[in-house]
């Protein structure tokens, strides 16, 4: 009569897990078990041998996870994901990523904050790349070349660079081509 539909239409929604965030983060926890190893290799027997071990174990235990099984294997660092730039959990396991990958934390107060905060300045962060490519060309076009110390002010208490700034960070390229 009219009343009673023949068909209904019915959408489902099926969860995708084999996203680029938890590819980068199944490549992180393999890249984390992988320096373990290596660490494994070259300590002594020790309290030092003994927490990369548990490391190990751990680690081994959350890429057990059947979880990971759905996840292939990442084929490019998503730098520009808004996930894991701003999402709790994937921001920490980021910079993390990043802090390992430069071997040591930069202190640079102006780009730490860049990566920490919710709003990036992107003004800032562009002055900083066309510094570092200003740079380079003036490099390329002068014999005398400047120095990593005319740049950067090292930091050996703390283990930190920082960029020169003010008068003592003008340099002088001389005997241009």
């Amino acid at each position: 009569m009219g009343y009673v539909p023949h068909e209904i239409e019915q959408i489902k929604h099926e969860d995708i897990i084999n996203t680029p965030e938890n590819r980068f983060f199944k490549y992180f926890l393999e890249l984390i078990r992988d320096l373990v190893e290596k660490l494994l290799k070259s300590s002594k027997e020790g309290y030092i041998k003994d927490q990369l071990w548990y490391f190990g174990e751990e680690i081994d235990y959350y890429l057990s996870n059947k979880f990971f099984n759905h996840i292939s294997t990442m084929e490019y660092v998503p730098f520009n994901s808004q996930i894991l730039q701003k999402k709790e959990g994937y921001r920490e396991i980021f910079q993390y990523f990043l802090i390992l990958e430069f071997s040591f934390r930069l202190s640079w107060n102006e780009i730490n904050d860049q990566f920490k905060g919710f709003e990036k300045k992107l003004s800032e962060l562009y002055e900083y790349w066309c510094y570092f490519k200003l740079l380079k060309v003036l490099n390329d076009l002068s014999i005398c070349k400047s120095d990593f110390e005319d740049v950067f002010k090292i930091n050996k208490d703390n283990w930190s660079i920082s960029i020169k700034k003010g008068a003592q960070s003008s340099i002088i390229l001389r005997d241009f081509i």
